[in-house]
């Protein structure tokens, strides 16, 4: 019997032990989530701090790269800004074009004020449809590859410096 009561004890002795552990783990839970939900704060306030610091610099410097320098902060993260939040894609979108406006009166300072030639060459090609420069593309589909044309483009010019050498 004394084993019988000693076994008893020993689980006993276990489960208050086990209970005792998942009380604890319970807590240890707690503290380790308690810790991370202030450390995601902490993160949070960060963010908003560097977003709102990025979008003071980027209005004054306006070039991307310099402004994350500053700010200690990747280009990546700006894009992920601008994708995951909304508000800050539209300051960003806003910041833009702002400075399209500017980049606009300057070019337009440049044409009527200075009357400088590249950049009344500039306007003109992309603004007025007389002077926009023409591209065309051609599309050539089948078995004919960029070789085959080629050498097709090649064996035509020597035949016709042939027949000028044959005039002669």
């Amino acid at each position: 019997m004394d084993q019988n009561k000693e076994k008893q004890l020993n689980r006993e002795g276990t489960e208050q032990k086990t209970k005792e552990a998942e009380s604890l783990t319970k807590s240890a839970k707690f503290a380790i989530l308690e810790d991370i939900s202030d450390k995601e704060k902490e993160e949070q306030e960060r963010t908003r701090v560097n977003k709102k610091l990025f979008l003071q610099y980027y209005e004054s410097n306006r070039v991307i790269g310099a402004v994350c320098k500053k700010v200690n902060i990747t280009t990546e993260t700006v894009r992920v800004w601008r994708r995951d939040d909304p508000e800050f894609a539209k300051a960003f979108q806003n910041v833009d074009l702002e400075r399209n406006e500017e980049v606009e009166d300057i070019l337009m300072g440049m044409i009527f004020i200075k009357h400088d030639g590249p950049s009344v060459r500039y306007y003109l090609d992309r603004k007025h449809p007389e002077y926009n420069p023409h591209v065309t593309t051609e599309v050539i589909t089948g078995t004919r590859t960029l070789e085959d044309i080629l050498d097709e483009a090649e064996a035509k010019l020597k035949k016709e410096v042939m027949e000028k050498k044959q005039k002669k």
